[in-house]
């Protein structure tokens, strides 16, 4: 650590906090002013440090409210293989496949896909064996995708993305809802009450031609996860 600079030595000391815990996703840094004090240096090298964990995907600037802890790098609506984000990003999320079978097609997505029967499939994500998301996704059960599923005995490497992929049915597109929901009857699978609120995510995704590859409800954790948008210019 001698041969550091300060700059390096807090980047390292706040790396270190992030990948192990102490810092969670989603949580907010403390101010330049603060991490300067902490740190028994200039503004300046707080500021070049946190540049350098933003240029990792550790922390995120939000203009007017601060650094915030990313969730692993990863951006919650991401198409691509959450798992495979996480992995890189080098302290990995686990995923757990609680059920994986075929149902008749949901009435919410009646109108929204011409096939009759679905994949329902429930996982749970773990950050440090903590669970952090509790998702529901419906698959629509096309040929090609039941093929694949009965060819691998599930999942591909237990990533809907890759399988959906293999399937020819890769996502190009879609939208997300998040609101606030009691986690109810699901609470033990998130080691919560039932009367606790968890930010709840309605996502569709879509390949060419808006047809419909895959419909995501997910519980979120709000300890581990929060809501940024970015709005650019423009007038209301």
């Amino acid at each position: 650590m001698g041969a550091y600079t300060y700059t390096e030595q807090v980047a390292e000391d706040l790396k270190r906090q992030i990948t192990n815990g102490e810092l969670r996703p989603g949580q907010k840094m403390q101010s330049e002013s603060r991490l300067a004090e902490a740190y028994h240096v200039s503004r300046n090298t707080v500021r070049r440090a946190l540049d350098q964990l933003r240029q990792a995907n550790l922390i995120d600037k939000r203009n007017g409210s601060g650094s915030y802890v990313t969730f692993e790098g990863a951006a919650m609506g991401d198409a691509a293989s959450w798992t495979d984000a996480t992995v890189r990003s080098g302290t990995p999320t686990t995923t757990e496949l609680i059920s994986l079978e075929l149902v008749n097609r949901p009435a919410m997505l009646d109108g929204k896909s011409d096939e009759a029967e679905f994949y329902r499939i429930c996982r749970r994500r773990k950050l440090q064996d903590h669970p952090v998301s509790l998702e529901t996704s419906f698959l629509p059960a096309t040929t090609a995708l039941r093929e694949i599923i009965s060819a691998h005995g599930g999942l591909i490497d237990g990533s809907i993305y890759h399988t959906v992929s293999a399937a020819g049915m890769a996502p190009l597109s879609g939208h997300l809802d998040v609101s606030a929901k009691a986690i109810g009857d699901d609470a033990a699978k998130l080691d919560a009450s039932p009367a606790d609120v968890f930010l709840f995510s309605r996502r569709f995704n879509y390949r060419l031609h808006g047809v419909l590859v895959e419909y995501v409800e997910s519980f979120l954790d709000p300890r581990h996860f929060s809501i940024h948008v970015t709005i650019n210019g423009g007038q209301s």
